[in-house]
């Protein structure tokens, strides 16, 4: 991970962890500032990454990728407050300055509406499982997971095990990946869920094919 080039005159690096618009918008009066900024971002071509020179890839669930971040920047904020609270207590103890503070970032967290939020996990980890963006579909998946889990939304649970399943089998994990996908299709089935279940299946037909195991994909297609 590259550091951030700093501006002359001793002005700070204000690090964001998360490449969205809100990332993308402080660059302009960054610059006017002479404040330099670095963008954790969670692909090459996310919106900030397109503005920010200093733009390390990296996923916001990553204890040591957002350390390592940390690590170049005198103050880190945030572009969404999706980020674990364990990471942002390692910060915390590691003396980074964070704003707003963890506690903030929590408390915005708990008033997110669960379901709105599962979903939008799940929506994330489809897209980066579409751009062939495995471990960071795979960050956003198991997110979900830990929320359906907790909140007993056993539609968003099923969702989000076939896609955590993919995401792992696109990493070369391709058995348990599998396994995983067949157990979120069944979660689907058990509640009745059907018109997701086409996309799923082909889902599974694809790393089934890529697994070498096409006698198991044709069926399902």
């Amino acid at each position: 991970m590259t550091s951030p080039q700093r501006a002359p005159g001793g002005f700070p690096v204000v690090g964001i962890i998360g490449g969205g618009q809100l990332a993308r918008m402080c660059q302009p009066p960054a610059v006017g500032l002479a404040i330099t900024l670095s963008v954790l971002a969670e692909a090459p071509d996310a919106s900030a990454a397109l503005v920010v020179p200093s733009s390390p890839v990296g996923s916001h669930a990553d204890l040591e990728a957002v350390r390592a971040f940390a690590r170049d920047c005198d103050v880190v904020t945030f572009d969404h407050e999706h980020v674990p609270a364990d990471v942002l207590a390692a910060l915390e103890a590691d003396g980074v300055a964070l704003h707003p503070t963890p506690a903030a970032l929590v408390f915005a967290q708990d008033l997110s509406h669960p379901s709105s939020l599962a979903q939008a996990l799940i929506w994330a980890a489809w897209f980066h499982q579409y751009r062939r963006e495995g471990q960071i579909a795979q960050d956003y998946a198991e997110a979900a997971i830990v929320l359906a889990t907790d909140q007993g939304f056993q539609t968003w649970l099923g969702q989000a095990t076939v896609f955590r399943g993919k995401a792992r089998a696109e990493q070369g994990q391709e058995e348990a990946g599998i396994a995983q996908m067949r157990q979120g299709i069944a979660m689907q089935r058990d509640i009745g869920v059907g018109v997701t279940l086409p996309y799923y299946l082909a889902l599974l037909a694809e790393a089934q094919g890529k697994a070498n195991v096409p006698q198991y994909a044709r069926p399902r297609l």
